[in-house]
């Protein structure tokens, strides 16, 4: 008998494993009660009958206002979205800013593009109040000074993990680091914004991100100073879900 008891606790562990949302739960449950009322009415006569149909209804109708009530109030909850290999941390940034470094290839592209990227930055302080933007070219004066790529893969994804927003600068089509970390943003949901020259230099799925996800705006043909001047414009309403 105890063996047997070990095996159906085994199975019934294994059953609730492989249910991934909460909406499979009250379907099992629902399954579980149409199944006992089912048998019991095979056998039941008259009334009783009677009472165990309006009881299978009952409990489709209870189904059906559940899911109903999910679509509404909680839809997040019909898609089951798991948060096991995201670690529960407090936020300290309010800005991770992405903008490509080693990808240009020479110092002189390198240095002019940190100088634009520090006058978004101030412009994001100032307009927006944010008191910390992470941003890794901040202390780098030079290509050759850029940390390991095992270091800095931690170090960046911890510190995009702790900022509440993300804002990528694409000038122009690189291979850069920067198409992987709004990868990263677009997974962790953060509000992100993507200030590029040309949307068609994004890849495909970042290009279409914006149609998929209200977190996501693109503004595309921007340059510093066009850039500085939607964030006086806007300031934080940059970053609100816009649908």
């Amino acid at each position: 008998m105890e063996k047997d008891v070990k095996v159906g606790t085994s199975v019934q562990v294994n059953v609730l494993q492989e249910i991934g949302t909460p909406l499979k739960y009250f379907a099992l449950a629902i399954f579980i009660v149409e199944g006992l009322l089912a048998a019991l009415a095979y056998k039941a006569t008259g009334n009783d009958f009677s009472i165990l149909v309006v009881g299978m209804v009952g409990a489709l109708l209870l189904l059906i206002g559940i899911v109903g009530y999910l679509v509404l109030k909680k839809p997040e909850a019909l898609l089951g979205i798991r948060q096991q290999g995201i670690p529960e941390i407090s936020l300290k940034y309010d800005v991770f800013l992405s903008s490509p470094m080693a990808a240009f290839g020479n110092e002189e592209d390198y240095k002019r593009d940190q100088e634009n990227v520090l006058i978004i930055i101030d412009t994001l302080k100032q307009e927006c109040r944010f008191n910390s933007v992470v941003y890794a070219g901040h202390k780098i004066e030079s290509i050759s000074d850029f940390d390991a790529a095992d270091l800095s893969v931690n170090t960046d994804f911890k510190a995009l993990l702790e900022s509440k927003y993300f804002v990528m600068l694409y000038p122009k089509k690189l291979v850069s680091s920067v198409l992987v970390e709004a990868g990263w943003a677009l997974a962790l949901r953060k509000q992100s914004l993507y200030f590029v020259d040309n949307r068609d230099d994004l890849p495909f799925l970042l290009k279409q991100a914006e149609q998929a996800f209200s977190s996501i705006r693109i503004y595309d043909k921007c340059t510093t100073t066009g850039i500085v001047s939607l964030i006086k414009k806007h300031r934080t309403d940059l970053f609100l879900d816009h649908q």
